[in-house]
């Protein structure tokens, strides 16, 4: 992982568990002497902190960026366990979306799937899981994490979905329960979403009994009808955050 750092960073380790051991300070230029420093530290690092007080190391690393570290700043987790408080975990994050991106990654199979992902997303940031430990397996886990930091990336991208036409007064469109997505440069961004006939008086709008399962609506609806679904992106992103979105919007059908 070290060595495959950009020449022109800044970087510090912290080992944590139930509390936090960092290598230094603050965050030191990345040369020769700081590599090795920095590999003999990890060579002589043992697991014995306790628990996994993964709020506290988040805490002392945000405020680092914050103190010592001009620009953009990323933070690379790697945690084999479940988080001590999620709902503090995640407040942190939040708290410091703006100055930092969060990597994670999940360590075997104990540590929380949902939490690693979590962080990740909504710091605009993206997560990896190892579930085996050897270092093949995770210098490769390492590497696709690391040229996703070297791409730009939206957080709180939220597609709004409205229906136009006679569309607008028959059918509803039924989202999943998560809206907003992270989404980093030349990724594709994949919404479902259910479109159902509105029921008047128990009959559906097409004209369709309502049934227990619902109403599956035939492909055709949509098939060679333009201009009937429009979409708007929000999102927020990196300075300059007054750069318009540029996107594409594909839609498509399909019945089980």
């Amino acid at each position: 992982f070290l060595k495959s750092l950009d020449m022109d960073v800044k970087f510090n380790l912290v080992q944590f568990g139930s509390g936090i051991s960092p290598l230094w300070t603050k965050a030191q230029e990345y040369a020769e002497d700081t590599l090795k420093e920095a590999s003999d530290w990890i060579a002589a690092m043992q697991a014995s902190l306790g628990c996994t007080a993964t709020h506290k190391a988040l805490t002392w690393a945000y405020e680092q960026t914050t103190q010592h570290v001009d620009g953009p700043t990323d933070v690379f987790l790697l945690t084999d366990g479940q988080c001590d408080s999620i709902q503090d975990v995640l407040d942190v994050v939040d708290k410091n979306a703006d100055s930092a991106r969060l990597f994670p990654i999940g360590l075997g199979s104990d540590c929380g799937f949902y939490q690693v992902r979590e962080m990740a997303h909504r710091s605009g940031g993206s997560a990896e899981f190892a579930s085996d430990k050897t270092e093949g397996a995770l210098t490769s886990t390492v590497q696709n994490l690391l040229r996703s930091s070297q791409k730009c990336s939206l957080r709180n991208v939220k597609a709004n979905w409205n229906l136009r036409g006679t569309y607008e007064n028959k059918f509803e469109l039924e989202l999943p329960p998560r809206t907003d997505y992270a989404v980093f440069s030349g990724q594709p961004l994949v919404q479902f979403a259910l479109l159902k006939p509105k029921e008047v008086g128990g009959v559906h709008e097409n004209g369709e009994q309502q049934t227990e399962n619902g109403c599956v609506v035939p492909m055709e609806v949509a098939s060679d009808n333009e201009g009937w679904l429009e979409c708007t992106l929000t999102a927020v992103g990196p300075p300059p955050s007054n750069r318009p979105l540029s996107y594409t919007v594909k839609c498509s059908n399909y019945v089980p």
